[in-house]
């Protein structure tokens, strides 16, 4: 029978009440430390460290429940169909990429740095968790819109690759880089206002630069239907701090 001690230093013994599973077998799929696992009252457990688990064929689901890892929690080039018993709180980073998710309910509650589901299957944002101190990237899905995406991304947006037809959804402002190229979009209505590094959204469909961002604070990388793009058309719509690139490749330094 496999033992674990009590996060308060008793000892406990798992008890599989419905023999479902292997408590073992799990512990050597996700690749844990026993000495870094804790057991708490409610029958989930603490890792004291990251967890990395990359090209696990047999893992379609986490099998015991994880409350709380105080390192990264990263699964990768997997099988796994949910994010049924991830962890509640990640000290680290969240990454669930080349998966077979197709939602995102599940998600931790609180992630201490970035917050990663690209090259999934998710047709849908909701169930994100909703405040990622760093980097947040949906890129590689089949998003239509950002709805139910975090409300606030401290550093940049990855959000390249889907169908997104509609900028719903993303937060009010990024403090960095706001990268959504390769996709399906018309217009700028709900696109952020600021952005303070640079702004990809080229290899789409705009047909107009009405709702495009107030403020860029580095580069712009546009392609659209509008190809005839005057430096002061884009002025009168956005102060941009460097650069500009259009789609027919005309590059503009943006200088006093």
């Amino acid at each position: 029978m496999f033992q674990m001690m009590h996060q308060d230093g008793y000892m406990m013994e798992y008890k599989n009440m419905n023999a479902d599973y292997d408590i073992e077998k799990m512990v050597d799929i996700l690749e844990l430390d026993k000495d870094m696992i804790s057991f708490n009252m409610d029958g989930s457990i603490n890792y004291n460290g990251s967890i990395d688990v990359i090209h696990k064929k047999d893992l379609k689901k986490i099998e015991i429940k994880i409350k709380r890892v105080n390192g990264n929690f990263s699964i990768s080039h997997s099988e796994l169909e949910s994010l049924e018993n991830c962890p509640d709180y990640v000290n680290g980073s969240f990454h669930i990429s080349f998966t077979k998710i197709k939602s995102l309910k599940g998600s931790p509650k609180k992630v201490g740095k970035s917050f990663g589901c690209g090259g999934n299957l998710l047709e849908s944002l909701d169930g994100c968790t909703q405040y990622i101190p760093k980097e947040f990237v949906c890129s590689h899905n089949k998003l239509k819109n950002l709805i139910g995406g975090p409300s606030f991304v401290g550093e940049s947006y990855y959000a390249n690759d889907n169908e997104i037809i509609s900028f719903e959804g993303a937060p009010k402002m990024i403090p960095e880089t706001f990268y959504i190229p390769n996709n399906k979009l018309k217009t700028f209505e709900h696109c952020p206002k600021f952005i303070g590094g640079r702004f990809n959204c080229s290899h789409n469909d705009f047909e107009n630069l009405d709702n495009f961002p107030q403020i860029v604070g580095r580069s712009v990388f546009y392609s659209g239907k509008k190809k005839t793009i005057t430096r002061e058309m884009i002025n009168s719509v956005c102060s941009i701090g460097e650069q500009l690139v259009t789609s027919d490749g005309l590059e503009w330094w943006l200088e006093d």
